[in-house]
């Protein structure tokens, strides 16, 4: 799934070549407590986490790399307010540690993982206060971190799957003001799903059918009816399975998205309602950048948006502009670029970002 191999590096002790800063997840938010919007990307091979500080217009400053390197190269990085103090905080893991950045400059905290391949992480609120919880999907098991004040975190159960997971999302689907959990099954057309008791802990609900294999996930309102949907992302099929509240869901719609090649699968879901029409749309990347907008009957055509090797994506407002914009990594090409939005589902040339410290 992963789709790009991070190349072993032969560094001569004399001459060593610069290492590759080339970015694989991103996030956005105030990381610095400047009311601005800023970005954060993982630079595996150099086992960094770097920030470029926004001007609240769309301009980046220089990539400055947090506090403290790790020892392996990073898999998933995420970002939420896990102390609850109003600032983005920024969350990477390598399989052996999971660290921590409050504020996004601070000194990491680190909790130790047992050797994990983490595929995706996530940072949500799963008990309504006012901090945000740590999700990691790796293989077969779902490991939930409660934040706790002053930014620490608590191990609560671990979630078994059935087969290897991947892109995991967190939703009310059944109305009962408590946040839900899905996880996509590699090589499956079901997605394992969860319901919340409020407190950091799930009981199994029952498995939701999608129409073909699904890989990613994103819980929104992609029909426009108030009601969570499932959209759901696995090499070229692209799919919704329609919320029909108070826990059911409807029959799946989908679509082959022939615009990529076999080796250039998509990846990832991330929704945002980018025309203002009141539907959420999905964004996903395979090289380049797609978005399928939301309507009653579904997801329409895609938009494509020429990218560099896109390997993540995210959603905000980082242009300070009050409409959705996206931001993609290029692993081969050490930037992000910025695709700002301008409310009606057109979105601006790409605006490349450098993420070499």
């Amino acid at each position: 799934m992963r789709g790009y191999l991070l190349p072993l590096l032969a560094v001569a002790a004399l001459a060593a070549p610069p290492l590759t800063a080339d970015p694989t997840c991103v996030a956005c938010g105030d990381f610095n407590g400047d009311h601005k919007p800023d970005l954060a990307c993982l630079l595996p091979v150099q086992k960094q986490v770097v920030v470029m500080a926004g001007d609240g217009h769309g301009g980046f400053g220089r990539a400055t790399p947090l506090k403290g390197s790790f020892s392996q190269a990073p898999h998933t990085m995420a970002a939420g307010d896990v102390d609850g103090d109003g600032r983005i905080d920024v969350v990477a893991e390598d399989g052996h540690e999971l660290r921590v950045w409050l504020g996004g400059h601070a000194e990491p905290r680190s909790l130790p993982l047992d050797n994990e391949l983490v595929w995706q992480t996530l940072v949500t609120d799963l008990n309504g206060d006012k901090r945000d919880d740590v999700v990691m999907v790796s293989d077969k098991s779902v490991f939930i971190f409660e934040a706790m004040p002053a930014g620490k975190l608590q191990a609560r159960p671990t979630l078994t799957l059935p087969v290897n997971g991947c892109g995991p999302s967190v939703g009310d689907w059944n109305g009962d003001g408590r946040p839900d959990l899905v996880v996509a099954l590699i090589g499956s057309t079901k997605v394992t799903a969860w319901l919340g008791k409020g407190d950091c802990t799930f009981q199994p609900a029952p498995k939701i059918q999608a129409k073909g294999p699904v890989g990613y996930v994103a819980l929104a309102d992609f029909t426009g009816d108030r009601k969570l949907d499932l959209g759901c992302v696995s090499g070229r099929d692209i799919q919704v399975v329609p919320g029909l509240g108070k826990g059911g869901w409807g029959a799946p719609t989908g679509q082959k998205l022939e615009d990529v090649q076999y080796q250039n699968y998509c990846q990832y879901a991330r929704s945002a309602d980018f025309n203002g029409d009141g539907c959420a749309d999905l964004a996903t990347v395979a090289d380049n950048l797609f978005i399928f907008p939301g309507s009653a009957r579904g997801l329409g055509p895609p938009q494509r948006l020429t990218a560099q090797s896109a390997w993540d994506l995210a959603t905000g407002d980082v242009t300070g502009d009050g409409h959705a914009d996206v931001v993609v990594s290029n692993v081969k090409h050490e930037n992000l670029q910025v695709f700002a939005g301008d409310g009606r589902g057109g979105f601006a040339p790409p605006k490349p970002v450098s993420v070499r410290p």
